[in-house]
């Protein structure tokens, strides 16, 4: 999601791991997108996770482990292959 200076970014938003949490971009003092900022704004954090909350029911986003954008359980340790 990304709003003018900010970009909120995340795998799975909503999860309850914390690799899967946001992360928060201020691209106007970092184009690279090094430094989370996300404890700095969490005003901005808050805001953009209801934009995206709101587009993802919109599109119709589906549900994975009951909350929509969290991965579903697995006995698999990631959900990626190499």
């Amino acid at each position: 999601m990304i709003d003018g200076r900010w970009k909120l970014v995340s795998l799975a938003p909503g999860g309850q791991r914390a690799d899967l949490a946001w992360a928060l971009y201020d691209l106007q003092n970092d184009r690279t997108e090094t430094q989370d900022v996300r404890q700095l704004y969490p005003e901005v954090v808050a805001r953009l996770d209801k934009l995206w909350l709101d587009w993802a029911r919109d599109v119709g986003v589906p549900l994975r482990g009951g909350v929509i954008g969290t991965p579903a359980e697995t006995d698999s340790q990631s959900h990626f292959s190499d």
